[in-house]
């Protein structure tokens, strides 16, 4: 029951879209190993950078994934509070839980706790701004999604000393260089070669995962600008008014 409510209110969007945009990619990456292109990627780059990129790109993937299913919980709350004030229900505030109507929040959730911060500051503070509390709240669940935008950063990074170490690699060839003999080009021609396909490939695979690692990422920033904004219409739409409400008695 609690599934297909979660589907119905679309509180797992964001995981779907995460499923789908996978999809696509290892779709992508099948196509590109049947080519040939992902086994000469790790065979021709003998510096194992592109093979580096990639774990870390499928770490983080797993990352973003838990962090969405993580916090699809939090927007379920906000919506099914959310739907039982518009079903009419009444805000019952005890020690140990907040219910509306027949919906009891979880206790162990980040918005209960902020909805319970709310409470307690209109209590005390009842014409107090509440926009440094969402702020907290913005922050708190953006904090575990920036070693997400740091790592992305960070493949272009290794993409770029792939480059390098290509060049490094392709100077060398040239210095070794010594009598101008067939064998001896051959070999140096050979190691000019193999420094190329290391810078090329290399960067390909640092900004290819970098910037797909991003996009993940920016599902999951949506996924929390979505909750900070029912948070936000739950407060000062339902919360607020049924305070003053009950504090006031009309």
């Amino acid at each position: 029951m609690e599934i297909s409510r979660a589907v119905r209110d679309r509180s797992y969007d964001y995981v779907f879209r995460w499923t789908a945009l996978v999809g696509l990619i290892c779709l992508g990456a099948v196509v590109l190993w049947d080519f040939g292109f992902l086994s000469y990627l790790y065979v021709a780059d003998t510096s194992q950078i592109s093979a580096i990129i990639t774990g870390i790109f499928l770490l983080l993937s797993l990352y973003c994934l838990y962090m969405l299913v993580a916090y699809s919980p939090e927007l379920r709350t906000l919506n099914a509070t959310i739907d039982g004030f518009e079903a009419g229900g009444e805000l019952n505030i005890a020690d140990n839980e907040v219910r509306v109507g027949n919906y009891v929040l979880p206790p162990r959730r980040e918005v209960t706790q902020h909805l319970r911060d709310v409470m307690r500051k209109h209590r005390f503070d009842p014409e107090g701004s509440r926009e440094t509390l969402v702020q907290s709240l913005s922050a708190t669940l953006r904090a575990r999604l920036r070693v997400g935008i740091i790592t992305s950063d960070i493949l272009y990074k290794l993409g770029l000393l792939g480059t390098v170490v290509g060049f490094i690699v392709m100077l060398g060839s040239i210095t070794n260089l010594g009598e101008f003999e067939a064998n001896t080009l051959q070999a140096a021609m050979r190691a000019m070669s193999g420094g190329m396909a290391i810078s090329l490939l290399t960067t390909i695979a640092g900004l290819v995962c970098g910037t797909l690692l991003r996009v993940q990422f920016l599902l999951a920033e949506g996924l929390v600008g979505t909750i900070v904004q029912r948070t936000v219409r739950l407060t000062e739409v339902f919360i607020i008014p049924s305070l003053l409400k009950a504090k006031t008695g009309v």
